[in-house]
């Protein structure tokens, strides 16, 4: 692997979050707001799992592709019902939505933090290894938010169908 292919990643990665948000932010309005959340996890987790096989640079460029997209799909899936849900309280919209995007950031901030407590446990482990349970331990954390997604009733941000 050459220097210039590890510079792709990242390029690769925000042309898969705006792919991702595009496709999840129509689906989203177009389809179901619930379907897309569902969708967009289990694209996290599918893209997340991806990295467990080891590959080529170049095909590890289509996944980090795959992980943009499912986090640009997650967030705009998430954004969708937020706003729906944000619309039940007119005196206080922009404050409702800007507390949900809080809480989404506390928990990418604490997932970041476990993830660094659990890199620095494994030390000594083989790379690989390593990485496996990072991996799997993301795709694990990234589905807690089904937990309190259920708690919330669909009629509160599902489209209206009539």
């Amino acid at each position: 692997m050459d220097i210039d292919s590890i510079y792709d990643y990242p390029i690769k990665i925000g042309l898969g979050v705006i792919t991702g948000a595009i496709i999840g932010g129509r689906f989203s309005d177009l389809k179901s707001r619930k379907s897309s959340v569902y969708l967009s996890l289990l694209l996290t987790t599918v893209s997340l799992v991806l990295f467990l096989i080891p590959a080529p640079w170049f095909i590890l460029i289509i996944f980090a592709f795959i992980i943009g997209s499912s986090a640009g799909w997650r967030n705009s899936a998430f954004s969708a019902v937020i706003g729906s849900i944000a619309k039940s309280f007119p005196e206080m919209d922009s404050t409702y939505y800007a507390t949900c995007n809080s809480f989404t950031n506390i928990g990418s901030v604490l997932g970041l933090q476990l993830t660094s407590l659990l890199f620095t446990t494994l030390v000594g482990f083989p790379t690989f290894t390593i990485y496996a349970i990072i991996f799997v331990f993301m795709a694990i954390l990234v589905n807690i938010g089904l937990i309190l997604f259920k708690l919330i009733n669909p009629k509160e941000y599902e489209l209206d169908k009539e």
